[in-house]
């Protein structure tokens, strides 16, 4: 009788026993799964911001923007004298960049870089890229290109009567300017010329 007793708690013990190491054996495994899913969930946001860092300099990504940083140069003397001889220099700048644009016929160029950026923000919205490694790539050249280019943005906005053309980008790269700088109405003439080139970064 107590052999038969003995047998079964050592059976029920037995029993708990690989019960427990069943269990422990199923975290374990799941623990390292889900350490590799999150592992190659990471890689895979790295891999996917490298991609647009190597499209951004890439050939044809490199020559829109070396097309808009030359013209951008040649008529830096220009602007700069359109600014100093107008008390309204919002205006002044707003109408420089639009003309600038349409002189040259850059249109395609700036469309490229926009919805270049604007990508890189869906990117980062839908958890599909890295935002670290994205910001650290794109973050100060989106700025200086949003503080640039903001009267096409709000010309495009105005053509198309549509508020949400390249907002992501803009809400990301130029967040104090959302929701102020298309609906500006206020002259920036109290402001001297090296403060408001200084603004914008020219």
């Amino acid at each position: 009788m107590r052999t038969n007793i003995a047998l079964n708690q050592w059976d029920k013990l037995s029993s708990s026993v690989f019960s427990y190491a069943t269990v422990l054996a199923i975290v374990v495994v799941g623990g390292i799964a889900l350490f590799e899913y999150y592992a190659h969930k990471t890689a895979a946001k790295k891999a996917n911001s490298l991609k647009l860092v190597f499209e951004y300099h890439g050939e044809g990504a490199l020559k829109y923007r070396h097309k808009l940083d030359e013209v951008w140069e040649l008529g830096h003397p220009v602007l700069n004298k359109t600014l100093k001889e107008n008390i309204d220099k919002t205006k002044a700048y707003n109408e420089y960049v639009n003309t600038m644009i349409a002189k040259e016929a850059l249109y395609m160029e700036v469309d490229y870089v926009m919805n270049f950026y604007e990508r890189i923000v869906t990117c980062i919205n839908t958890r599909i890229c890295d935002e670290e490694l994205v910001a650290k790539f794109f973050s100060n050249n989106g700025r200086v290109f949003f503080r640039k280019y903001y009267p096409y943005l709000c010309r495009k906005r105005q053509q198309w009567n549509d508020n949400s053309i390249w907002s992501n980008a803009e809400a990301y790269f130029n967040p104090e300017g959302v929701g102020k700088i298309c609906s500006q109405k206020k002259s920036l003439h109290s402001q001297n010329r090296a403060t408001f080139v200084s603004h914008f970064e020219l």
